[in-house]
């Protein structure tokens, strides 16, 4: 029975990670929602809770931009819960000007990749000893915007642009999901691993100090609703048919063709080696 099963999602108070939390506990399984705004998160799991009536809904608060908060959190959720049915990271952030993090990574990939790397490495124990888990990362069509990866940049400390940084960041996504996939298929662990693009979607992400684009998100008829951005992320979470599929990456809940430096293997390799470096990860899982 799904009732049965556990889920966490990251950033799920507003927007497509809310949809997608709304949808999986509609049926009826138990849910952790992890965010950083304490407030924000309880009023989220106040509406899903009242929304889906199931009232199994979790919340745990942690800034993804932080290892040691990302390794707290992890352990929290592994004192309360002793299986991981389905991961998906969700939380993201685009941002006008370069900052960095308390691990000194460039803000967008400390969020976006790094917030993904090492919440799936915390909770990898739980999550792979788990019968038929899944792992969700949300990326997006916008790793077209840039050309590969800038490993002699990484940290884009020459030269900045918020769009290059987001783009970048989506590219890691992709790259670290097909990794992560085929090493998992390689030492015979059934977790399978998907990623996908939500679509261009009608919410405030991004738009804070952006005043074109929010014109743009809010006024333009043919982008998605909140909805109907989750509804790739769902279809990976829950959909029988992807039970035997993994190194994914679909968009409108299709398998997709992405861009080339996406599906480079010499990348994947280079990002999986840097990213462990500059986390001080001897190995991915072991904690």
């Amino acid at each position: 029975m799904f009732n049965s099963k556990v889920v966490l999602i990251t950033g799920a108070n507003s927007g497509i990670g809310y949809e997608t939390a709304l949808g999986i506990a509609k049926t009826k399984a138990t849910l952790v929602l992890v965010g950083r705004n304490a407030a924000k998160c309880e009023e989220a799991r106040r509406q899903i809770v009242e929304q889906s009536h199931n009232d199994q809904v979790k919340v745990i608060v942690a800034d993804l931009e932080s290892q040691a908060a990302i390794k707290q959190f992890a352990a929290e959720f592994k004192r309360h819960y002793n299986r991981l049915d389905i991961l998906i990271n969700n939380a993201g952030g685009v941002f006008k000007e370069r900052q960095t993090t308390a691990d000194g990574f460039e803000r967008t990939l400390g969020l976006n990749h790094f917030g993904y790397f090492l919440t799936t490495h915390y909770l990898h124990d739980i999550l792979t000893a788990t019968p038929e888990s899944r792992l969700v990362n949300v990326a997006s069509a916008a790793h077209r915007f840039v050309r590969n990866m800038n490993f002699d940049d990484l940290m884009l400390e020459k030269k900045y642009g918020e769009w290059a940084a987001y783009g970048q960041s989506k590219l890691a996504n992709i790259l670290f999901t097909r990794h992560l996939a085929d090493l998992w298929q390689k030492n015979g662990i059934k977790t399978i691993a998907n990623c996908l693009h939500p679509g261009t979607v009608r919410t405030n992400f991004g738009t804070h100090d952006f005043w074109i684009i929010r014109l743009a998100f809010h006024h333009l008829p043919f982008f998605k609703s909140a909805k109907q951005g989750a509804a790739t992320s769902l279809h990976l979470a829950l959909s029988p048919d992807i039970e035997r599929k993994t190194g994914g990456y679909y968009d409108n809940c299709r398998l997709s063709k992405s861009s080339r430096a996406a599906s480079d293997t010499a990348a994947m390799q280079s990002l999986w080696e840097r990213s462990l470096s500059l986390t001080g990860i001897s190995e991915f899982g072991r904690v």
